[in-house]
């Protein structure tokens, strides 16, 4: 039998009222079934800190210079070492501080980098083209696939609708792809309305927006939201 999501629920932290970490002890404070015991817990922590190497290519004693890619003043405690589905390894920085008190709270839970989980749901279903962005607040994540091939992939940070559309079409003009010519598959925080949709629409030939994940089934309660929103949280089993 598939798997089933019964319940989804959504937090928006204030931007600066207080520290992640703080956030989420309220949040396990208040939500009962949070304290339950489940048979397995996962977190991916989105971010840039991180850089993608051909496990063809990878070496364990190499791992300080990795680090040193994805992030300048990196400590080689703070990198974890992710083999993907395909072939490469995301090595990548977990210094979010929330992660202290999640790995407390949870001492079996197992983390993973956001970009972990979006390339080893979105490869194995690209057959022939896929180039998807997947949205945050103000991140934004790029990936070209071609017949199950990761060619391209990189994490984008924004602070207008106007940086995004320069970083996205600048990425794709270096690529050699003319948006005027692709189909782009759009996931995360996007909404259908939106100044960031139309944008995206002007100057890309077509876009449309992903589907839930299809490993899984789907309380009816899962039809209240967009299905493109929560792609990389509901991908995220695949990966445990």
């Amino acid at each position: 039998m598939e798997n089933q999501y019964l319940a989804l629920e959504a937090f928006n932290k204030p931007k600066k009222e207080e520290t992640t970490s703080t956030f989420l002890k309220g949040i396990f404070s208040n939500n009962e079934w949070l304290n339950l015991n489940f048979d397995s817990f996962s977190v991916s922590t989105v971010g840039r800190l991180y850089t993608l190497v051909p496990n063809a290519l990878f070496a364990e004693k190499e791992m300080a210079a990795y680090g040193h890619l994805a992030l300048a003043e990196s400590n080689t405690s703070h990198l974890r070492h992710i083999s993907g589905k395909s072939d490469f390894s995301i090595i990548f920085s977990n210094q979010n501080e929330a992660v202290p008190f999640l790995k407390e709270k949870i001492p079996t839970a197992k983390f993973f980098p956001h970009s972990l989980v979006l390339l080893d749901s979105l490869i194995p279903n690209s057959n022939e083209e896929l180039i998807a962005v997947n949205i945050h607040d103000d991140l934004f994540d790029l990936a070209v696939i071609r017949e199950r091939k990761l060619i391209f992939s990189n994490t984008f940070q924004y602070r207008s609708k106007e940086d995004y559309l320069y970083f996205l079409l600048f990425a794709l003009e270096q690529l050699k792809i003319n948006a005027e010519n692709l189909s782009l598959t759009i996931y995360g925080k996007m909404e259908k309305a939106s100044q960031l949709s139309e944008l995206t629409a002007k100057y890309v030939k077509e876009t449309r927006f992903g589907k839930l994940p299809d490993k899984f089934r789907y309380s009816y309660k899962f039809k209240e939201i967009p299905e493109h929103y929560f792609f990389n949280l509901l991908s995220q089993f695949l990966c445990v």
